[in-house]
């Protein structure tokens, strides 16, 4: 699949609008990656003669999100798969176990979905709850109720529809990386909290993504400390 997606800042303000984020990321420089500052924002990179790979971490929601960007520096067709992500956790490089879940892009666009549709359902039932409300009382107060309930359902369907579009714009999917080209991709996973049965005993202080590309690794890792 040949397609070129063009990330925007949205992915940045989607963190913001969907609450505070508790924790922030930095990433961490070694023999492999470099980090860089760009738009006031610190980057990991690594660059290699056929290739160059950016990475950012942040939270949205209650999930991890990593973006992702890789520049095609060969002559060659560079072929990235949407199962090439694995995000892991711990508390120092050698301590880490993989994260409860890395989504591929199918996955993720599909559990959105869901979620979504869920939401919409059940705005829809009050809406007609409402509605059944407001023509056996006909009172101004059910009226209202009716109204605001309808409102909220448009709302919640708009939005629900640009999110799902900005999803399927911007998530890492299989794809074919022209020469000279660039592609842009959004990983998410969700890490484990403490006192689960996954060997995580105190929160975790770093993460990770794994990309393997072209049969060969590239890990970023990213300090995680928690907004006080």
């Amino acid at each position: 699949m040949k397609r070129q997606y063009l990330i925007v800042t949205a992915a940045l303000l989607i963190s913001l609008v969907s609450g505070c984020a508790s924790y922030y990321y930095v990433p961490v420089e070694n023999e492999q990656v470099m980090v860089i500052a760009e738009r006031g924002l610190s980057i990991a990179v690594i660059e290699e003669e056929s290739m160059r790979i950016n990475a950012q971490a942040g939270d949205e929601k209650e999930h991890i999100r990593f973006r992702v960007e890789i520049k095609n520096n060969s002559d060659a067709i560079i072929s990235i798969n949407e199962n090439c992500a694995t995000i892991r956790q711990g508390t120092a490089p050698g301590n880490m176990i993989e994260a409860k879940k890395t989504y591929t892009a199918s996955e993720f666009l599909e559990k959105e979905s869901d979620s979504a549709a869920t939401m919409a359902c059940c705005l829809c039932m009050g809406a007609v709850a409402s509605s059944a409300s407001a023509a056996r009382d006909g009172t101004v107060s059910s009226r209202l109720n009716e109204h605001i309930a309808y409102e909220n359902l448009d709302k919640e369907l708009e939005e629900s529809a640009s999110y799902l579009v900005f999803l399927r714009n911007n998530l890492l999917f299989t794809s074919d990386i022209l020469p000279g080209k660039k592609y842009r991709g959004l990983v998410y996973g969700d890490l484990w909290k403490n006192g689960f049965d996954s060997g995580v005993k105190t929160d975790s202080t770093m993460i990770s993504i794994t990309l393997r590309i072209n049969e060969k690794e590239y890990v970023f890792l990213f300090s995680r400390n928690k907004v006080n």
